[in-house]
């Protein structure tokens, strides 16, 4: 059984240096901008934790190339729902970030937060 409190945290010190890698994406997650999203599945309604939620901030090269159409290509500080589970936590500059891979993101919102 994987125990996920056991996993180590990844750290970096400067977020211009740091690079995704083909097909994915640097999201940061901060609570302050986490948002909690009310579900509606058919008849029954659920609301969802806020940490699958954050901003765009970095896209690796081939990232969204394979699987959307143009209008559906997230942009860099959209606000972007992701898979709970996906990819792994990094913190950078004090801040927390995840990188996931492009297909993990399954719901977008434009313009959201503005890019800092």
């Amino acid at each position: 059984m994987n125990d996920r409190s056991q996993i180590e945290k990844v750290e970096f010190t400067n977020l211009d240096n740091v690079f995704t890698i083909g097909p994915r994406v640097l999201i940061e997650v901060d609570e302050i901008k986490s948002k909690t999203i009310a579900l509606t599945i058919g008849t029954r309604s659920t609301e969802r934790d806020g940490k699958t939620i954050g901003v765009l901030r970095k896209k690796g090269k081939k990232a969204f190339s394979e699987m959307c159409n143009d209008d559906e290509i997230p942009a860099i500080g959209d606000t972007v729902g992701f898979i709970k589970y996906a990819g792994f936590e990094v913190k950078i500059e004090d801040r927390y970030y995840r990188i996931v891979n492009d297909e993990d993101i399954c719901v977008l919102e434009r313009g959201s937060i503005k890019n800092d």
